[in-house]
C-alpha cells in the first residue's frame, strides 16, 4: 500500500513537471485530485483483468496470472494517459488569436573572437624545427635562406652536384 501511494507521488511529480509541462495548468488541487482518481482507476484496470482470468474464467497458475497483470497493466496505462491528457492536464482551448512566442530576453550575436594564443606564429623553420627536433638556427636565419649548417649550402650553390655527394 505504502509502495502504491510513493509511486503514484513520484508519477504525479513526473507526468506533472515532465510530460504535460506544456500543457494549461488549472490549479494544483484539482489536478492532484483528478489524478489519483484516474490512477485509482487504473489500477481497478488492472485488478479487473487479473480477477476475470483466475475467478471468472478459473485459470490458475503463474503463466495465466502473469498473462492477465500484463494485459491489465498494458489496458491501465493506456486507460491513465488518456484520462491524464484528456482530464487532467488538457490543451489549451483556440481563441483564434495568433499565439504569441513566450517573452524572451533578446540577445546580439556577437562574432565569434579570434583566439588569443598564440599571438604571433612561430615561422615555417621553427615549426620544422619543432616537428624535427632540431634546433632552429639549423635552418638558417628565415624563410627562404639555405645558409645553415646543417643545410645544402648557400642558394648559389643549391643544385650543385656536390651537395648531393656526386663528383
Amino acid at each position: 500500500m505504502v509502495a502504491t501511494i510513493a509511486a503514484t507521488i513520484v508519477t504525479f511529480v513526473g507526468n506533472r513537471y515532465w510530460a504535460f509541462r506544456h500543457r494549461e495548468r488549472v490549479g494544483m488541487g484539482r489536478e492532484t485530485v483528478l489524478f489519483f482518481v484516474f490512477n485509482a482507476i487504473g489500477l481497478a484496470i488492472q485488478l479487473a483483468c487479473v480477477a476475470i482470468v483466475q475467478d471468472g474464467a478459473g485459470l490458475q497458475g503463474k503463466l495465466w496470472y502473469n498473462l492477465a497483470n500484463l494485459t491489465g497493466i498494458g489496458l491501465g496505462t493506456l486507460f491513465r494517459f488518456w484520462s491524464y491528457r484528456k482530464w487532467v492536464w488538457r490543451t489549451q482551448e483556440p481563441t483564434g488569436e495568433v499565439p504569441r512566442p513566450p517573452a524572451t530576453r533578446s540577445r546580439r550575436r556577437r562574432a565569434p573572437r579570434r583566439p588569443r594564443w598564440p599571438r604571433r606564429l612561430p615561422s615555417a623553420w621553427t615549426r620544422e624545427a619543432a616537428l624535427y627536433g632540431r634546433a632552429a638556427d639549423e635552418y638558417g636565419s628565415g624563410a627562404g635562406s639555405h645558409s645553415g649548417p646543417g643545410n645544402y649550402g648557400g642558394s648559389a650553390e643549391y643544385g650543385t652536384p656536390a651537395n648531393y655527394g656526386g663528383p
